[in-house]
């Protein structure tokens, strides 16, 4: 999915609904998916927060090649979690990014 893909119709309406009512929460981090961001607009306003948009959050790329059996590799991928297919980035490689986000914010 494109990084600017807009969350579909059914999804605005859900949307709309307000997460961690309950929740202290003193920081949003977003990816800079467009769906992402739109999924949290309905808490930040509840809250009064900014969202803070960090490329760490981006989805990791399987492969810049054409996969026909593309769900094989995705699943080889969580057992070789080393596993690298050209242009693309091994689910070490997405953790450790993600990790290195987390450090930075607590």
């Amino acid at each position: 999915m494109s990084a600017t893909t807009s969350l579909t119709s059914p999804n605005r309406l859900v949307n709309r609904r307000v997460f961690f009512t309950e929740v202290e929460i003193d920081q949003i981090i977003s990816s800079p998916y467009t769906r992402a961001i739109q999924s949290i607009i309905p808490t930040t306003e509840e809250k009064g927060l900014n969202i803070l948009v960090h490329q760490h959050l981006k989805e990791r790329i399987l492969s810049q090649e054409k996969l026909y059996n593309w769900m094989e590799y995705l699943k080889q991928s969580f057992k070789d979690v080393h596993q690298e297919l050209p242009g693309g980035e091994s689910s070490f490689e997405a953790t450790q990014r993600f990790l290195t986000l987390l450090m930075i914010s607590i």
